[in-house]
């Protein structure tokens, strides 16, 4: 076997390698990517209004679900902040920049 036989090899097998890892890369960030599916028990009022409010703003009812989800934990999460400065020592004093 010549040395240029053995450099081909050699590349061959690097970007055999190569496309092996990119492979793994895609397959993990395409795992990092999936969503899960969550089933609910709704009332049929509830139902109703989901159905009506997603037709309107001209989505999925799964979207507007996702959306309301997201951002409610968000407000949760920046009310318990806000609570919490104005409920310590100090009161409004100690609230975080950018709160009334």
């Amino acid at each position: 076997m010549s040395n240029d036989d053995t450099n081909e090899n050699s590349e061959h097998e690097s970007n055999s390698n190569n496309a092996r890892d990119t492979a793994t890369e895609n397959e993990s960030e395409n795992e990092k990517k999936k969503q899960r599916v969550i089933h609910a028990r709704v009332s049929d009022t509830v139902d109703e209004e989901l159905r009506r409010r997603a037709n309107h703003l001209g989505m999925s009812v799964s979207n507007l679900v996702r959306n309301i989800l997201h951002h409610t934990f968000g407000l949760v999460e920046d009310l318990v902040v806000d609570v919490a400065a104005v409920a310590s020592p100090g009161g409004e004093g100690n609230a975080p920049p950018g709160t009334p």
